[in-house]
């Protein structure tokens, strides 16, 4: 029975640091998400307004 406990001991001390790290990953890459998707709405406006330019010229 000591030995199950000091396993979930370790087991616990193994897990408990990772958690914070992963929610940091989970965050970085919905940032870099978020970034694309503004990059991508900002490229196809400056297109459109080249393409109305060109036209209206």
């Amino acid at each position: 029975m000591n030995m199950k406990q000091d396993t979930q001991q370790a087991h616990d001390t193994e897990t408990g640091p990772l958690r914070p790290r992963r929610r940091v990953a989970k965050q970085v890459l919905e940032r870099g998400e978020r970034l694309r998707q503004r990059a991508g709405v900002i490229i196809g406006l400056s297109l459109g307004l080249v393409a109305l330019l060109t036209i209206l010229e």
